[in-house]
C-alpha cells in the first residue's frame, strides 16, 4: 500500500500522460492519433488510449522528451512488431501486451538496455533509469516497505 502511493506520487511528479510542457504534450499528442489512425495498429490493444500500456509509452515519451519524428519511428516499429508477431492483438493479456510494447520502446530508443535484456545481463538499476528513477528513489522506496 505505501509503496503504491510512493509510486503513483512520483509518476504524479513527472506528470500525466497528456501534462507536461507544450512541445512533449504535441509528441504524446501525436503518438495517441498515429494509433488510431494507423491501419495495423486499429485493431490492437493500443487503440484504447486509456489502457495503461499506451499510457506508460505515452510516460516513456514524455519523460525522455521523444521528439514527433521519434515517435513516428516509435509507431513504426510497433506495427513492424505487431504485422511479424500479432502480439498486440485486441484480446491479448493486459501484461504481455504492456511487455511487448515496452520492448519494442526499449527496442527502439535504449539499443544497449534491449540486448542486456536478451542475453540476462540487466541491472535492475538500468531498468529503473529508463523509468527516470534514481537509486536514492529506489532506497526510498526500499525502506518503506521495510515498514509495511
Amino acid at each position: 500500500m505505501v509503496f503504491e502511493s510512493v509510486v503513483k506520487n512520483h509518476l504524479s511528479k513527472v506528470g500525466e500522460c497528456s501534462g507536461g510542457r507544450k512541445s512533449f504534450f504535441n509528441s504524446v499528442k501525436h503518438f495517441k492519433r498515429l494509433i488510431l489512425n494507423s491501419p495495423v495498429l486499429k485493431d490492437t490493444s493500443l487503440k484504447n488510449i486509456s489502457r495503461n500500456d499506451v499510457w506508460t509509452l505515452c510516460y516513456l515519451i514524455q519523460i525522455h522528451k521523444r521528439s514527433l519524428r521519434e515517435v513516428e519511428t516509435l509507431i513504426r516499429y510497433l506495427e513492424i512488431y505487431h504485422t511479424l508477431c500479432e502480439d498486440l492483438k485486441e484480446d491479448t493479456i493486459f501484461g504481455y501486451s504492456l511487455l511487448s510494447a515496452f520492448g519494442v520502446y526499449l527496442y527502439t530508443f535504449e539499443p544497449k538496455i534491449a540486448e542486456k535484456v536478451l542475453s540476462k545481463t540487466l541491472d535492475g538499476d538500468e531498468l529503473l533509469s529508463v523509468f527516470n528513477i534514481s537509486k536514492s528513489t529506489n532506497l526510498i522506496l526500499n525502506k518503506m516497505t521495510t515498514y509495511i
